[in-house]
């Protein structure tokens, strides 16, 4: 690794996670959303990525 952080070993360097890749549990543990909800949102679009604009 380039960059040194700290004095520390580092165990294990893990990338950043995929976008989305939390969304449900977030809105559960976090936000209070019951399993019902999540679904019906997801049921209706509100966590896929918009298909981008052509020119």
């Amino acid at each position: 690794m380039p960059v040194k952080m700290s004095e520390g070993i580092v165990d294990k360097i893990t990338p950043a996670p995929m976008l989305g890749e939390h969304t449900e549990e977030i809105l559960k543990e976090v936000c209070g959303f019951s399993a019902e909800k999540i679904s019906e949102l997801k049921a209706g679009g509100a966590f896929e990525v918009p298909a981008k604009k052509k020119k």
